[in-house]
Parts: C-alpha cells; sequence; structure tokens
C-alpha cells in the first residue's frame, strides 16, 4: 500500500512536471511569437523611416536649389540696381540741361 501510494505521487509528479514543461514550452512559444511581432513591427519602422528620411532629404535638396536660384537673382538685381544707381547723376544731369534748353527755347519766344 505505501509502495501504490508513493507511485501514485510519482506518477502524479510526472504529470505535474509533464504539464508544467507543456505550459512552458507554451508560454515560450507565446513570447516567441511576440519577439517575432515586435521585430517584424521594427524592421517596417526602420523601413518607414528610412523612407521618410530619403522625402526629406530629397525636398531639403529642392530647397536648397530654389534657394540656390533666388541668391543668384538677387545678386543679379543688386548688380542691375548699382548700375542703375550709377546712371542717376548722369540721368540728372541730362533732364537738368534739357530742362535749361526747354526754358530757353521758351523764353525766345513771343507769347
Amino acid at each position: 500500500m505505501a509502495e501504490d501510494l508513493v507511485l501514485k505521487l510519482l506518477q502524479e509528479m510526472r504529470a505535474d512536471a509533464k504539464r508544467s514543461d507543456e505550459q512552458a514550452r507554451d508560454h515560450f512559444g507565446k513570447i516567441y511569437h511576440r519577439v517575432g511581432l515586435v521585430e517584424a513591427d521594427g524592421k517596417q519602422f526602420r523601413e518607414e523611416t528610412r523612407d521618410n528620411f530619403a522625402k526629406v532629404f530629397h525636398r531639403l535638396g529642392v530647397l536648397e536649389t530654389q534657394m540656390s536660384d533666388v541668391r543668384n537673382r538677387l545678386i543679379s538685381l543688386e548688380r542691375h540696381m548699382a548700375a542703375l544707381l550709377a546712371a542717376m547723376p548722369a540721368t540728372s544731369e541730362r533732364i537738368d540741361r534739357l530742362e535749361a534748353r526747354l526754358a530757353a527755347l521758351e523764353a525766345r519766344q513771343p507769347s
């Protein structure tokens, strides 16, 4: 009878160990599955981030090109404006001479 009791206890312990082992395998399987999902999400996130950075850097390149064009146009306008401003005294002199000639002609004309 004691042997039967010991045998029964050993069988129950073996069954418990087997259940524990199955539960541990099941838990590890779930953990590995979740780790796989996290890895897949991480990979997808890295790909999206890489694509987003590529778009951002492309847009920055376009903006830099546009800013360079604007800078070149501004430099060109500054040069033209400097040339116009340099010509202003000569233009003012011409206008003054024309006004003087017009005044002289008007003075010669009988009213």
